[in-house]
């Protein structure tokens, strides 16, 4: 199976972040490209990296700037970006919570007036 395209969509969605950009598509890159989409797929590894984007450059507490081969590699790395990990569900509840917070701000105001 020819999966360079596979390899050039993951790498170029991970430097689209702008986070420790790869410059090269090395052996070792695609090795853990394959890692990765092995476990989780290629649409979740292209949800994860882009779930980690928002993420990092977000108000919220996460901010390590992996490079790409720990990110698809560390169990404390894309698992946690995925749409079912643990940070990425806490970064929607706050960005949810705090849009409602902006809501009711809202509303209460145009009760006052």
């Amino acid at each position: 199976i020819n999966n360079n395209k596979l390899y050039i969509n993951i790498f170029n969605t991970w430097n689209e972040t702008n986070i420790n950009n790869e410059k090269i598509l090395y052996p070792s890159v695609k090795s853990a490209i394959d890692y990765a989409i092995n476990n989780y797929g290629e649409d979740e590894v292209i949800a994860a990296i882009k779930n980690y984007s928002e993420v990092y450059y977000s108000d919220f507490y996460y901010d390590f700037g992996w490079n790409l081969i720990s990110f698809l590699r560390k169990p404390n790395a894309i698992k946690r970006f995925l749409n079912s990990g643990d940070m990425w569900i806490n970064y929607s509840r706050r960005v949810e919570n705090e849009k409602q917070k902006d809501e009711l701000e809202i509303n209460i105001e145009d009760y006052i007036d």
